[in-house]
């Protein structure tokens, strides 16, 4: 008895220890490259750093009962929660929010990341024991290469996928004891996980399954000649049956955060017809099967494999289009030393691995019916990653931004399957060759030797992987900005508790991080989320915030106009802004001499507007001028001309396609400019530079591309010299246009919407409720978005909503005299999602209590 608790607590102390291994080396690396908390450097990097720290910060109210979980009033126009947090913040992890302060969400993020490190290294350690019989320390020493490999590394950026990288290895040895002894508890409960934590993974995570569980059952069907093609057929139902009670019992948040998201709109979808798609599939699937014939011998297999492998490499140059990288960064994707942030796919899974997976297929005792099948995989992963078509069904046949090598860690997977199956063949190999097994201390010895080949291996990805990743990007800044944004808020509150949005020309990372009202605590009309509203975002670029298909709403420039239209009253920049539409307000303290600004004639966000604006619809052939002034239309009900045209001309083009126009600006008028975006494609960034009067601004970028403010009134009449200039290799937008902002016609228009207003007696997140005053029946616009689980009463009533601008804002009918208008918001999807899982759970207890009484 007590060498058996003795034994436990053995075993307990080396799960410890394997635990705290990761967790140390990313320690250790972050202080050598000086990176939070050990060095100066921030650890919020990229997605990080422009998206999840808000998140954070706004769930972190959630977790502590001070912000409403169902709707997110601060994000864009608007926007249901489940979506974000579905995609986001649903792993468990998160609730280690509640253990710090909002001034230390960064630390969060640097523990949760090193716990997600901990748990993957224990979760691969399990897997390559079982699966491959290896002792524990070999095992665990293998299992740190992949826990620490590039792809692990980099993408510690965007750490909701480290949970999916936390099941991967438990999914696969449940596909082995599922192919294997009829087990299937441990893979359906991973695959309930991936689905909760992040349902985007998860679906890589399927795909992946199936790919993982036909290996396996090929593998017996070799290995087995009982095992007939009857079986091999009849053994995939097994992964069918577990993959739908999984999604099934993941049902209560998984259908309403995919009913969110495909909200999301169709930006980014890939460019390619669905008859692309289906002859990758129908490619695939023949090489399957040509694959899994047990007449032909292995070696034909292996000689075709390699064939298609150089087939591929071949036709790179005549179809480039259909590649996500070159030949040259998707070879040197397999050296970490050799990556370059999103240009090379993070396939290194370290040298050590490397040659050992290499000698997967020299060791003789592997048989080649095993080698023919994972050169198999790891071609299928290998495309998956390179080829386009089959890369954007990995990423649910959208094209990704950034992190394009988001399945790439299927590919490194494998090649740990392969090593860990030849480090599994070592004993043999050695007693083959030497008639015996070593003694203890020579057997140690090896342990302790490839223990520090492997310690050297991580440090060299890690040394390579974190400079790139984290460099220039100082914590202290950050800390600051944050400080200095709360203070504002508050003092601004202060000054005016009403309910209205507020807006910043510029956000801690320059324009990319879009969503700081969530984090702060104001309304705000830019937001960055894959979780948008698609309607309300493309709206908004369409007007001239931010460009359409950009993923983001970004607010670059003060605009009169549209920011009365949706209430914006209050703008920090840093450029001074026009004060014949803005009123400077002294707000300390001040962000790098920032000065904050109060619009005037902001309106309230509830307004009486014409009842023909319900008929109106953008149209996407306009400019954002023409936009504007054809909104403002719709809502008085009559023609408003607030832009209107200035003479331009082009005067020069140089050789390098520099363009130069003259714009006539006359006397006291904001003169303003807006450029026709370009598409980009085969992953160019197309962004240009138009230049005024010692000014330069940045246009046709993903995180900015605005209406600017050209020339400020002036008592006289001139000529402005406006020069756009492309960067080397991008392309030229379709046009400048120029206009002048009529501010007679703009206040007039303004006046007449302000008659009727709603006063807000709460805003607070699914809870909207004031009361408005009409001299006849109306139409109320809100400018929030008509999301389908809103419930609208009008005087306690249930009323029928409608939408203006597309589904981009809501409308509501009033009747004359006073109006209590309240609306409350409900999860669209929840109640069917959470049904679904209940009948599922009976499923499950139903399956339990069988399995038991077979048992007995």
């Amino acid at each position: 008895m007590g060498q058996r608790a003795g034994n436990k607590v053995v075993a307990a102390a080396q799960r410890v220890a394997n635990f705290l291994v990761p967790i140390a080396l990313l320690c250790v690396f972050c202080a050598v490259c000086n990176v939070y908390p050990f060095g100066e450097n921030s650890f919020l990097a990229a997605d990080l750093q422009i998206q999840y720290v808000d998140f954070f910060a706004w769930f972190q109210g959630v977790l502590a009962g001070t912000t409403d979980l169902l709707y997110v009033p601060n994000q864009g126009l608007g926007n249901g929660s489940w979506g974000m947090v579905g995609y986001y913040l649903s792993s468990p992890f998160n609730v280690l929010l509640l253990l710090f302060d909002a001034d230390h969400i960064t630390l969060f993020v640097f523990v949760s990341t090193a716990l997600k490190l901990g748990c993957i290294q224990l979760a691969t350690t399990h897997y390559l024991r079982k699966r491959f019989n290896l002792g524990y320390v070999p095992a665990a020493v293998l299992a740190a290469g992949f826990t620490l490999c590039l792809w692990n590394l980099t993408n510690m950026r965007n750490l909701i996928w480290l949970d999916a990288v936390i099941v991967l290895p438990l999914m696969a040895w449940g596909a082995y004891c599922l192919v294997n002894h009829g087990r299937w508890k441990l893979l359906l409960f991973s695959l309930v996980y991936a689905l909760v934590t992040c349902w985007y993974m998860g679906y890589m995570l399927y795909i992946f399954l199936f790919i993982y569980g036909m290996l396996e059952l090929h593998l017996r069907f070799f290995a087995e000649p009982d095992f007939t093609g009857r079986h091999l057929l009849k053994g995939t139902l097994p992964f069918v049956g577990v993959a739908v009670l999984a999604l099934c019992l993941a049902a209560f948040t998984f259908l309403p955060s995919v009913q969110a998201m495909t909200g999301a709109g169709e930006s980014r979808v890939s460019e390619f017809p669905s008859w692309v798609y289906a002859v990758t599939l129908a490619v695939v699937a023949l090489l399957c099967v040509f694959f899994a014939q047990r007449r032909i011998p292995g070696r034909a297999k292996l000689v075709v494999g390699l064939m298609l492998v150089v087939a591929l490499l071949v036709l790179v140059t005549p179809l480039s289009f259909y590649y996500t990288c070159s030949r040259t960064h998707l070879a040197v994707g397999l050296l970490a030393p050799l990556w370059i942030d999103n240009k090379t796919p993070q396939l290194a899974p370290g040298v050590v691995t490397l040659l050992l997976a290499a000698a997967f297929f020299l060791i003789p005792t592997i048989p080649r019916y095993a080698k023919t099948a994972v050169v198999a995989v790891l071609a299928v992963m290998i495309v998956s990653v390179w080829f386009k078509p089959l890369h954007y069904i990995w990423c649910g046949f959208r094209a990704p931004d950034g992190f394009y090598a988001r399945n790439a860690i299927f590919f490194v997977f494998m090649l740990y399957f392969a090593a860990g199956w030849a480090l599994s063949q070592v004993p043999a190999w050695w007693e083959a060759k030497r008639g015996r097994w070593p003694g203890r201390g020579a057997r140690v010895g090896a342990q302790v030797l490839f223990a520090g080949v492997m310690l050297a291996d991580v440090a060299v990805v890690a040394l390579f992987a974190l400079p790139g990743c984290y460099a220039d990007n100082p914590q202290v800044y950050y800390d600051a900005y944050e400080t200095v944004a709360k203070q504002q808020q508050q003092a601004l509150t202060a000054l005016d508790p009403g309910v209205y949005r507020v807006e910043k020309t510029y956000n801690r990372t320059g324009n990319n991080a879009q969503n700081e009202g969530m984090a702060v605590g104001f309304l705000q009309l830019s937001s960055y989320t894959s979780s948008k509203n698609a309607a309300a975002e493309t709206f908004l670029n369409q007007l001239g915030y931010g460009k359409v298909e950009s993923e983001n709403v970004h607010y670059g420039c003060p605009a009169p106009l549209t920011d009365s239209l949706f209430g914006v009253k209050y703008v920090a920049a840093h450029d001074p802004v026009t004060t014949t539409y803005y009123r400077a307000l002294d707000i300390q303290p001040t962000w790098q001499d920032a000065a904050w600004y109060e619009n005037p004639t902001a309106l309230s966000l509830g307004y009486v507007v014409d009842s023909g604006a319900r008929e109106y619809v953008p149209d996407a052939a306009l400019n954002a001028f023409e936009q504007q002034n054809a909104f403002v239309s719709a809502l008085v009900g009559h023609r408003v001309d607030a832009f209107v045209p200035l003479e331009a001309e082009v005067v020069a083009t140089a050789e390098d396609g520099t363009v130069t126009w003259a714009v006539q600006v006359p006397a006291g008028v904001q003169a303003y400019f807006w450029a026709e975006p370009v598409t980009v494609v085969a992953n160019r960034v197309g962004k240009f530079n138009v230049s005024a009067e010692g000014r330069t601004w940045m246009e046709n970028f993903p995180y900015r591309h605005n209406i600017d403010a050209l020339a400020a009134p002036a008592d006289q009449a001139r000529t402005v010299q406006v020069t756009l200039q492309v960067e080397t290799g991008e392309s030229y937008p379709n046009a400048l246009h120029f206009c002048y902002l009529d501010t007679a016609a703009m206040q007039e228009a303004l006046a007449q919407l302000a008659e009727h207003q709603m006063t807000f007696t709460t805003f607070q997140g699914s809870l909207i409720e004031g009361d408005i005053s009409c001299s006849e029946d109306s139409t109320l616009m809100l400018t929030i978005p008509p999301d389908a689980g809103w419930t609208v009463t009008v005087n306690g009533n249930v009323v029928e909503t409608g939408s203006i601008a597309g589904d981009a804002l809501l409308a509501i009918p009033v009747s004359a005299g006073e109006n209590h208008v309240r609306l409350t918001y409900e999860i669209p999807g929840l109640k069917a999602g959470v049904a679904v899982s209940l009948l599922a759970v009976v499923v499950l207890v139903v399956l339990l209590v069988r399995e038991r009484k077979r048992k007995r």
